[in-house]
């Protein structure tokens, strides 16, 4: 974890300690790495100890039981704990690759259980610290320190309004998916996982298509759910520390795992070869294993973690966060038909029939600042311009860092929008939904900015920007398009202040105590605004 440069950080006026002792810090928390227990054992063995260890936790995780952290304040509630499963894979099998080969001698070396275990701990509070230093150095915290305590103080306002927005949406699609899934037993994660593929299947990625990467994932899924249940079966009681690795892991020749996903997808063998190759794990650029899945024990044998691969790998997010990265790949081309594609959802999920769509059809619309797409009440003539952006879901900081900047580039395009419709008031029915309109006018106008997921942190943003996700929007625009224009002009597109609260988030690494804070919304109204769970979930 390197420190940034000092004028990336603000130091807090009121801190008794320096940049320099912040990077001090920093250096310190980094060199316990090299230290840790497993770096004695060759790679293959501890990569076999830590996965074997890791699975153990996600099964516990998809039992209902979540891991303790101690000195983690608040403590680990069900999608925090989703997250520690989740992010503290990352850094331990990097560290691993970083630090441990083949060629150690000392083979008959073990760690504990308790020792792996805090070293998961280690990695996902490393990965917590990296993440609020680099909100820091995007302005959203001052640093104050004190001997060994580092508190982030909050310097952005809009953080929390945004973050909570987020949580909210993101809640309101999970419980969507939810609902859509027909099954109750474990066979439902397959049927989740399909559900989230919303992209052109006909995507060239240079050697394989998204049909076929999801042809590959839907028989991989298969593969894995009928080994969870078999081990469900055998297994109905969970005994903590007597797992075996060859319970968790699965590991194969890579030749073994393309002939048996070949035959399960009906894709040829070079297919699937491509596709494994893409998922294999290379330890650089800070490289997730919830994106290449595939970890290599030697040159030919590959293992995989059944549950963390079926239940927290999310197969077409994750791919779409893992093309950029990959040589070669054409995935800047392909991010051009995004917003076509939330177009296309759109009218799937669009029941309001008194709305109508005006999209672009000449060159003059297709060059127009803010108006991506048009919604016209036919029978109220209300009228709403919306600015399409596209981006990456979110997982990391710095992605959700990158979303602000496409947020500020939709919000900057609002005003340029909203003249053009102001200075062609009489024509713009006309010109976007035909002949019919001709001599019509708005009865009143608004317009805003459509994110695919995430809204981003408000580091550029009033908190009451018009700017919501694409569900959202479908949301509203089901209930009327006056509504969804009067929820954006008073203001009630995001979480009432009442309904969320900044709250004191603490942890220990090493010797130092981190204070920050997080997001909390509060539980009764979260489960007021979601969808009704259907029964199969009860």
């Amino acid at each position: 974890m390197e420190v940034k440069k000092e004028k990336m950080y603000s130091i807090h006026k009121l801190s008794k300690g320096t940049y320099e002792d912040l990077n001090k810090m920093m250096y310190k928390i980094n060199s316990y790495r090299e230290n840790l227990p497993i770096v004695k054992m060759s790679k293959s063995k501890a990569l076999m100890e830590l996965l074997t260890i890791h699975s153990e936790l996600a099964f516990l995780h998809v039992n209902g039981n979540a891991k303790n952290i101690p000195d983690l304040n608040p403590a680990l509630d069900e999608r925090q704990n989703e997250r520690f499963i989740q992010e503290s894979l990352k850094w331990a099998v990097k560290w691993i690759f970083d630090y441990c080969n083949d060629d150690m001698k000392n083979m008959s070396f073990k760690p504990s259980r308790k020792e792996l275990i805090n070293m998961l701990i280690f990695s996902y509070k490393y990965e917590m610290l990296r993440e609020i230093l680099f909100s820091a150095s995007r302005g959203a915290y001052s640093i104050k320190i004190d001997n060994k305590k580092i508190e982030f103080v909050t310097e952005n306002d809009n953080h929390h309004a945004f973050l909570a927005y987020n949580s909210w949406r993101q809640a309101h699609r999970e419980r969507l998916q939810l609902d859509n899934i027909k099954t109750r037993n474990i066979s439902a994660i397959q049927e989740l996982q399909s559900s989230e593929f919303i992209m052109p299947e006909t995507w060239n990625l240079g050697d394989y298509t998204l049909k076929e990467y999801k042809s590959f994932s839907v028989s991989l899924d298969g593969l894995l759910t009928r080994w969870m249940m078999n081990h469900a079966k055998k297994n109905p009681i969970i005994f903590i520390g007597q797992y075996k690795s060859q319970d968790l892991i699965k590991v194969f020749d890579k030749k073994w795992w393309v002939s048996q996903i070949s035959k399960l997808s009906g894709l040829s063998k070079d297919t699937v070869e491509n596709i494994i190759t893409d998922l294999t794990y290379v330890n650089r650029n800070n490289n997730d294993p919830a994106y290449q899945f595939f970890i290599p024990l030697s040159e030919k044998k590959l293992a995989l973690s059944v549950c963390f691969t079926n239940v927290f790998v999310r197969p077409e997010r994750n791919l779409m966060a893992l093309l950029p990265k990959l040589e070669d790949k054409s995935f800047h081309r392909l991010s051009n038909d995004c917003e076509n594609q939330q177009i296309n959802l759109i009218k799937k999920l669009l029941d309001n029939k008194k709305i109508i769509i005006g999209e672009k059809r000449t060159k003059a619309q297709e060059k127009r600042s803010g108006m991506d797409i048009l919604f016209l009440d036919c029978e109220t003539l209300d009228l709403l311009i919306v600015e399409l952006k596209w981006t990456i879901s979110p997982s990391t900081t710095s992605e959700m860092y990158a979303v602000d900047e496409h947020v500020k580039k939709g919000l900057n395009s609002l005003p340029i929008a909203y003249e053009y419709i102001t200075q062609n008031i009489d024509a713009i029915l006309l010109e976007y939904f035909g002949p019919q309109y001709k001599g019509k006018r708005p009865r009143r106008y608004e317009n805003c900015v459509v994110m695919n997921e995430s809204i981003g942190t408000g580091r550029y943003s009033d908190p009451l920007a018009h700017v919501i996700t694409l569900d959202h929007l479908i949301e509203l625009l089901n209930k009327g398009l006056g509504h969804t224009i009067d929820t954006l002009q008073n203001k009630k597109h995001r979480i009432p202040n009442e309904f969320y609260s900044e709250v004191p988030v603490r942890f220990k690494i090493n010797e130092y105590e981190i204070h920050c804070s997080g997001t909390d919304l509060e539980g009764e109204w979260l489960d007021h605004t979601l969808p009704a769970l259907n029964s199969n979930f009860i």
